[in-house]
């Protein structure tokens, strides 16, 4: 009886194919764990649940129910290239209008919420009422309550008290996008008190990153607009066709061969090259305070037109009360008596959340 050998030159080959595709698999294994979400390893300790999902499948598990599901699209997206409209380009200040949007997870869940008609995080009823708002606020992710549930966020609290509150903040926001979002979305409205949401950690590098969009220095002009309430319509169906291709060139592009080690790969590749959060790396020695303070001169009078009051409020960076923690190099934690004093000089009023917590 014959018995075929395989020539040496296959059992070699395939002898390196096993030995590399188990060496692959392996290399998986470990990946995913050293990979693994800080968070979703500390759930697993102490028995919280978690959703280990990335926010793209989120989305696309909520279209199956809802096609009106779309991710969180803060303003600073679009400050590089703008939005393209049928016959002109703007800077949104808002995400998708009238929609559930999927927001972050930091707790174990991915928060959800409904948009109001320009797409803020407000209830839709919240521009029907013709009586003058109660308070408005303006500020970063704090402000719009980024990764808790609908009625969580301290705005939400506050609706329950004054019925007319409107939420203009987005995450990423720095105060030249939130000197927009006053002019473009309180100008001609009655407002109460609006209050200026300022967080430490970060604002004055967004500042240094937002100083060098065109469109956004030009709000410090007294009568420039964008008109955005006026083209809310377009920018609204812009805003979906452009977050709607997005998701399918996402989903198209999803790593589905060796995810773990693709992760682990794109995490240490963006580490060393430092894309992460490119603006933070400013030093908060070149904060630009003097434009800080030409950007509340210019919100305080706009608010003050109509009647209201602007109020200041500083929210410190959670580093202030952890010891173990140190503040990064760009945090203005460093300079809080500098901005303290410029805003009183200005005659704003001033709420410091510091001392209550």
């Amino acid at each position: 009886m014959y018995i075929y050998k395989l020539p040496t030159f296959f059992k070699s080959f395939l002898l390196v194919v096993l030995s590399v595709s188990l060496s692959l698999l392996v290399a998986e294994i470990v990946a995913g764990w050293i990979a693994v979400d800080t968070r979703a390893g500390l759930a697993k300790k102490y028995g919280v649940k978690y959703d280990d999902r990335d926010r793209l499948q989120v989305v696309l598990d909520c279209r199956e129910t809802n096609k009106n599901c779309f991710p969180s699209v803060p303003p600073s997206t679009f400050t590089a290239n703008g939005l393209k409209l049928a016959d002109s380009v703007v800077l949104p200040l808002a995400g998708v209008a009238n929609a559930t949007v999927i927001g972050c997870n930091e707790s174990g869940y991915f928060s959800t919420y409904e948009t109001d008609k320009f797409g803020f995080r407000n209830p839709s009823a919240s521009w029907l009422n013709p009586e003058p708002i109660d308070l408005a606020f303006v500020g970063d992710s704090y402000t719009i309550g980024d990764c808790v549930n609908e009625g969580e966020g301290f705005a939400d609290k506050l609706r329950e008290v004054y019925p007319r509150v409107v939420n203009l903040a987005y995450g990423g926001n720095g105060p030249l996008i939130e000197l927009a979002t006053i002019k473009e979305y309180l100008s001609g409205r009655q407002v109460r008190f609006v209050f200026w949401v300022y967080f430490e950690r970060n604002d004055l590098s967004d500042l240094e990153r937002d100083k060098h969009v065109e469109t956004l220095v030009k709000y410090l002009e007294p009568d420039f607009t964008q008109d955005l309430v006026l083209k809310k319509d377009k920018i609204n169906a812009a805003m979906r066709d452009y977050v709607n291709n997005r998701i399918e060139t996402k989903e198209a592009g999803r790593a589905k061969v060796f995810p773990n080690l693709r992760l682990l790969f794109w995490k240490i590749r963006n580490r060393k090259s430092g894309s992460i959060d490119t603006h933070k790396s400013n030093n908060v020695v070149n904060s630009d305070l003097p434009m800080f303070q030409e950007i509340l001169v210019s919100a305080k009078h706009k608010v003050e037109e109509s009647g209201g009051q602007l109020v200041f409020v500083y929210l410190p960076e959670y580093e202030r009360f952890n010891s173990e923690v140190q503040s990064a190099p760009w945090s203005a934690s460093r300079i809080k008596g500098e901005v303290v004093d410029m805003v009183n000089s200005l005659g704003i009023d001033l709420i410091d959340i510091e001392p209550a917590f």
